[in-house]
């Protein structure tokens, strides 16, 4: 018997200053890593981050299709692009 597990799709964000630094993947731990890593290479021209511990806000966006299928705003949030409806924040977590 072979069970079918769907795979997960998730997308992680960091929001600093005006601008953000997003990835996404299939494993959480991978995601908030990665942005956290792109993150550093992003902005270290503005901001000291050595050592930094980044908030990552990760979403599941396994129901979307692909990376134009949503939109992050910072006065409404992560959204669906097509139904324009909200999607829930899964968990924040810390990455350095």
């Amino acid at each position: 018997m072979k069970i079918d597990k769907e795979k997960k799709h998730y997308v992680g964000f960091i929001l600093i200053g005006l601008g953000s630094t997003w990835y996404q993947g299939d494993n959480i731990g991978k995601v908030a890593t990665k942005a956290a890593k792109l993150a550093r290479q992003d902005w270290k021209h503005l901001f000291k981050l050595k050592n930094h511990v980044f908030t990552v806000n990760i979403y599941d966006i396994t129901e979307l299709g692909d990376d134009k299928e949503w939109q992050m705003d910072y006065q409404r949030g992560m959204r669906c692009t097509k139904t324009d409806k909200k999607i829930e924040l899964l968990k924040m977590v810390y990455a350095v």
